[in-house]
């Protein structure tokens, strides 16, 4: 997690806000954690650091986002909407049973 926060502190910021959740889970899990959790806002606050690294190319939009993280390996898909994170992230997360999806909640 430090390489990536060294890298790309943007990244680092939005696996941060998913820990606690189970994985694989759902792409509007994932948008609705970093709504709740104010992700732009502090993404555009540690860019405006001079320790930011290199930030996300569309920061309002989570879809886009999430593709950076894939096209960067911090997470994959995992079929069927579901996202799955780096193996070296993983350990931070509760893993749900084959066949099985945490949900955005009701």
């Amino acid at each position: 997690m430090a390489e990536l926060k060294d890298a790309f502190g943007w990244a680092a910021l939005a696996v941060e806000q998913l820990e606690g959740n189970q994985v694989p889970m759902e792409a509007t899990t994932v948008h609705y954690a970093w709504h709740v959790g104010s992700l732009v806002s502090k993404v555009q606050a540690l860019l405006e650091s001079e320790k930011a690294g290199s930030g996300p190319h569309n920061i309002d939009d989570p879809v886009a986002l999430l593709k950076e993280l894939d096209d960067l390996g911090v997470v994959t898909r995992a079929g069927h909407g579901h996202r799955r994170l780096a193996r070296h992230l993983s350990p931070r997360f509760r893993h749900q049973p084959p066949g099985r999806c945490a949900r955005m909640p009701v």
